[in-house]
């Protein structure tokens, strides 16, 4: 069984970060790509896209934002 790769983006505070660009280039070889994105609660991102990730997140202080290839 194969692991989706996962990138994790964390706040360590001491402020809230509101608008943050995590961003994530694929290799040219993996084409169709598809990923997820889940919270920690009162942080947010979107909830899923295709290809290269470039996502505005906002991460509470010590809140993370978790990407799922």
């Amino acid at each position: 069984m194969a692991r989706s790769p996962t990138i994790v983006a964390s706040n360590a505070g001491p402020s809230t970060a509101t608008g943050a660009t995590v961003t994530d280039n694929f290799p040219a070889a993996l084409t169709g790509a598809t990923w997820t994105c889940t919270a920690s609660a009162g942080s947010s991102c979107p909830a899923s896209g295709s290809g290269n990730i470039s996502a505005s997140v906002t991460l509470l202080s010590g809140g993370t934002a978790t990407f799922t290839v």
